[in-house]
């Protein structure tokens, strides 16, 4: 069974649209656009928002030795989908407890796991949450 068509996402355009798609063929975006915008979230915040200590040792040629190093001790496997049974590609290599909490272990291999994209983006997430729910509570 067919979905109801919905209008096109881009605002006043009357074209309706077979879901998933999101947008009309007017609206929609090529590949090479979708590449370009996020080259420029992806640099504005590195500039911006990413703390420049942590910029410069992403760039390190020590990082990248260890970054490969992880993989490979990992066999390219995402380790948080390992613990649910399911086989993923990692892209990422992830510090468990952050930089900007442990700056001191950037570099200590006990530290990092591989990550598929998801997974990482997960953590990030509930790390950013986490951080946030235990800002206001008093400690003591």
């Amino acid at each position: 069974m067919q979905r109801p068509k919905r209008p096109c996402g881009k605002v006043g355009c009357p074209q309706l649209v077979q879901p998933p798609k999101v947008y009309c063929p007017d609206h929609e975006w090529t590949e090479e656009q979708r590449r370009e915008y996020r080259r420029r979230v992806d640099r504005d915040y590195d500039r911006h928002r990413r703390d420049q200590r942590a910029r410069a040792f992403y760039k390190s040629a020590a990082w990248e030795r260890l970054r490969r190093a992880v993989l490979a001790r990992d066999n390219y496997l995402c380790q948080r989908c390992l613990e649910h049974q399911r086989i993923t590609p990692a892209t990422t290599v992830d510090h468990i407890v952050p930089l900007s909490v442990a700056w001191e272990r950037r570099l200590d291999m006990s530290n990092l796991r591989s990550l598929c994209g998801p997974c990482h983006n997960a953590v990030r997430a509930e790390q950013e949450t986490g951080a946030r729910g235990r800002a206001g509570v008093p400690r003591g």
